[in-house]
């Protein structure tokens, strides 16, 4: 899907609805979108209802061909349902949606994932973006921040140095001015 406007210009490959960005030289899996889990599971298996099932790092939705249905040059949806083959890895029914829009020089992401069934539906999802910062000559990355449009109250998910959940949450203060300010020290 190409998004297009006189400010931006904008790549989205079917493959995980992922965002074209990056050299792939560089960085493989380019801003990989993530459900229904994020990071990984130990031995990469859980067990739901007394039933094993396996599933790699950050889900599949990264690995699957999503549907396309490009709506104008400004935007557009990138979605799949759940399949026989995706309830042998992850057992509910489910509809998940990547909405792209441009507007002016902004892309806006928005993630959208439906239950089809009655019971409970577990999952994580998210994005992997990567910003290639500084854009502009003069400037350092740490010039840079991430500004949340409402008011947020954001928690951090804790993980062990092997990258397992430890389970612990705890607040992230976005400041006055409802943004992340950008050091590689968060990275």
């Amino acid at each position: 899907m190409l998004l297009r406007n006189d400010q931006l210009t904008v790549e989205i490959d079917a493959l995980g609805g992922e965002l074209r960005q990056g050299d792939p030289a560089y960085w493989k899996s380019r801003a990989v979108n993530i459900f229904p889990y994020v990071a990984r599971l130990w031995g990469g298996k859980y067990t739901y209802q007394g039933k094993t099932y396996a599933l790699g790092n950050h889900g599949f939705v990264r690995h699957t061909v999503l549907e396309e249905r490009q709506e104008s040059e400004l935007g557009g949806v990138m979605g799949m349902e759940d399949d026989a083959q995706t309830r042998e890895l992850y057992p509910f029914r489910f509809r998940y949606e990547i909405r792209y829009r441009l507007e002016e020089n902004r892309l806006h992401i928005s993630y959208r994932v439906r239950n089809r069934d009655k019971k409970p539906m577990y999952f994580g999802l998210g994005g992997h973006p990567g910003f290639n910062l500084p854009l502009e000559p003069g400037k350092a990355f740490s010039d840079y921040r991430v500004r949340f449009p409402e008011a947020e109250a954001p928690e951090r998910v804790l993980f062990s140095p092997a990258c397992f959940l430890t389970g612990e949450k705890v607040p992230y203060d976005l400041g006055e001015d409802r943004s992340i300010h950008l050091h590689h020290r968060l990275f």
